[in-house]
């Protein structure tokens, strides 16, 4: 934990009685599972017998994983690591949809919760529009993906941000973080005092090479702090996408710009 940001290398250890109820928490999660794949078969048999199974898109997405002793984080899902923020996805999509496109597996590339709602105005054909009034949308339609037609940023980069009031229930206050196809970069504004459990105005930085480092246990910027880090090319792609997300607003080719905004992609 030295690789960490201060308030984070504080965390005690996991410890064995930490360690025995997470195991058995784990179990029972599994076991819950069942359930699940049990009522998601329901329903799927139920759409397949009112015959609309070849209408229907199925759209399988989970809420944010959670920790079980990662990192010495032994509850929770707040935190920007793998384990809370990559999901399972998965889309059913009808032939008529995808132009025939056979079953594709995306493993690889980067797509995220902002995505579903675009997909779905794109399936139906409609706009996000209230009269003449129109949402602009962070997200973009998975269409090209999932019918092989259409472009798909090989460069895109993801946010992810975490903000409560000065008095929180985990040691981060507030963070934002950037995931691209190979780095993850976060930025903590404001951690809690251990003394005072109240939230304090900080800059502690996270880097992660996810190809080389998957269970981001080396932080490149050392101990948490923003010298620490390295000083290359992609440091600053970083830290300039990731002011560029945390302000940005629709896609170019898409929207009309919004005004003083970036767009997203």
């Amino acid at each position: 934990m030295s690789d960490k940001p201060p308030f984070l290398a504080a965390a005690p250890p996991v410890g064995s009685n930490n360690e025995k109820r997470l195991t058995a928490k784990w179990r029972c999660a599994l076991e819950a599972l069942v359930g699940v794949d049990r009522s998601v078969a329901k329903v799927f048999q139920a759409v397949k017998k009112s015959g609309e199974l070849n209408n229907t898109v199925f759209i399988y997405v989970s809420d944010n994983g959670l920790f079980y002793g990662e990192h010495r984080l032994v509850e929770g899902k707040v935190f920007p690591y793998e384990a809370a923020s990559r999901l399972p996805f998965v889309v059913r999509l009808p032939k008529r949809y995808r132009d025939g496109a056979p079953r594709l597996d995306h493993t690889g590339k980067l797509v995220g919760n902002i995505d579903i709602a675009p997909t779905i105005l794109d399936l139906t054909g409609v706009k996000p529009c209230v009269g003449s009034r129109c949402r602009t949308m962070d997200g973009r339609s998975l269409m090209p993906l999932l019918d092989k037609r259409g472009h798909w940023p090989r460069d895109r980069a993801l946010l992810n941000e975490y903000r409560v009031p000065d008095v929180a229930r985990y040691s981060t206050c507030e963070f934002a973080s950037v995931r691209t196809q190979e780095e993850l970069f976060v930025e903590h504004y404001r951690v809690v005092d251990p003394n005072t459990g109240d939230c304090h105005p900080t800059l502690q930085v996270e880097r992660y090479n996810l190809i080389a480092d998957p269970f981001e246990l080396d932080n490149k910027c050392e101990g948490g702090g923003i010298d620490s880090c390295p000083h290359d090319a992609t440091e600053t792609e970083l830290e300039n996408t990731l002011e560029r997300l945390k302000h940005c607003a629709g896609t170019n080719g898409r929207h009309h710009r919004v005004a003083g905004r970036p767009f997203c992609g």
